[in-house]
């Protein structure tokens, strides 16, 4: 989906570990996180504030959990999120 519009995939990671390590290529921009990895819930939010706080690498979260991604939009740009059937997209205060 994203490379039909003109955006280039160039890594997809399967643990916080596989990020961390290809965000120190200084590639990635932005990361796009699901917020429950498989490492367990809530994960993804924890590895938005390391590629930040780490790398200067921001995020924007993908989920369906759109109330734990505003609860946590300290850690991330904003999130996509599907809100019944509709999907939502919102930025961070002051971005």
């Amino acid at each position: 989906m994203l490379e039909s519009v003109g955006h280039t995939v160039t890594e997809m990671a399967l643990s916080s570990a596989d990020a961390m390590a290809f965000a120190q290529t200084g590639y990635p921009d932005p990361a796009l996180i699901s917020i429950n990895l498989r490492e367990g819930r809530g994960t993804g939010i924890d590895l938005a504030r390391d590629l930040l706080e780490q790398y200067g690498v921001p995020s924007l979260f993908v989920s369906g959990q759109l109330s734990k991604a505003r609860r946590n939009r300290d850690a991330a740009l904003g999130y996509l999120g599907a809100y019944r059937r509709y999907w939502t997209v919102s930025r961070s205060p002051g971005t």
